[in-house]
């Protein structure tokens, strides 16, 4: 079991470092200067902005550093009620540091973390998260360029891999393909979580919450795939990552049950997104959807 003990350092009045181990100075200080005090150029060529979500007030960042990449996730939000809610749980960046720590005691890799950042505003905290790039590719870019059809061993460990999320409490709020990298080797296969903002930490997941999770992750892969024309995850994979998950799942629930509430959740799901049209074009889907109308 690996626990990191998070430290705190004052750069200045407003700003501090939050970190687990050994911190990286001199990027730690140019970040600084970069964003919040100067907003030096150097980094001009170096940092890219790869995602943005003006709504959400999420920035993230791709910068090449000394000959290694990371990754940086700048939270900075307008929105007052938002903005309570960091007064009163604190920095998204913090709680993404402690998040790691969480995680990395159940035995679930996420992109080695380096450093939070926050600077205090009148009512709240704008935050940095730093991390070092996660080894392998987005189970979207696998899906759409690799194959999971007939790759028991990838559907069994990512069964496998919600069962510690959820034997381990943790709710995943907004699974985002993207967000799982899987790296591949002749021996195993290896998952790793970046982008942390919407797991959370529970004392208890009751099981509607259980059920709610794992449909939104299935009903994510097929709305994915659907869009570029993959057929994935019929009936013979969905029941084969249900079975993985419910073999490692520490919880008392009969299996035909959870089929039945997966099933059915994950095509309110989808209709729910107005992609009715494409349960009636999926063989499996349809099934499933006159099962239960």
């Amino acid at each position: 079991m690996i626990t990191l003990n998070l430290h705190n350092e004052k750069f200045n009045s407003k700003i501090k470092v939050h970190y687990t181990g050994e911190i990286k100075r001199e990027l730690c200080e140019k970040l600084i200067d970069y964003f919040w005090l100067n907003n030096s150029s150097e980094f001009k060529d170096e940092i890219k902005l790869v995602k943005e979500s003006k709504r959400r007030g999420i920035k993230v960042f791709r910068l090449s550093y000394n000959n290694q990449n990371y990754y940086l996730k700048k939270n900075s939000h307008t929105r007052i009620s938002k903005k309570i809610q960091i007064f009163l749980r604190g920095p998204e960046g913090v709680r993404n540091l402690k998040n790691v720590n969480k995680l990395l005691q159940a035995n679930i890799s996420t992109a080695k973390p380096l450093f939070a950042l926050t600077k205090r505003n009148l009512v709240s905290h704008d935050s940095i998260f730093i991390t070092e790039k996660a080894d392998g590719i987005g189970l979207n870019e696998y899906i759409r360029f690799g194959n999971l059809n007939n790759n028991e061993r990838i559907i069994q460990s990512l069964g496998r891999l919600w069962a510690k999320l959820i034997n381990n409490n943790f709710s995943h709020q907004d699974p985002a393909l993207d967000n799982f990298f899987i790296n591949i080797n002749k021996e195993k296969v290896k998952w790793t979580l970046i982008d942390l903002d919407d797991i959370y930490s529970m004392p208890f997941l009751p099981k509607i919450v259980v059920m709610h999770t794992l449909a939104r992750f299935i009903a994510k892969i097929y709305i994915f795939s659907f869009k570029y024309d993959i057929s994935l995850f019929k009936g013979r994979e969905l029941i084969l990552f249900l079975k993985e998950f419910y073999r490692n799942y520490n919880r008392n629930f009969g299996f035909e049950k959870l089929v039945n509430k997966i099933e059915k959740l994950v095509i309110n799901k989808i209709i729910k997104r107005d992609k009715k049209d494409m349960i009636l074009s999926d063989e499996s889907l349809i099934g499933i959807y006159n099962k239960y109308k």
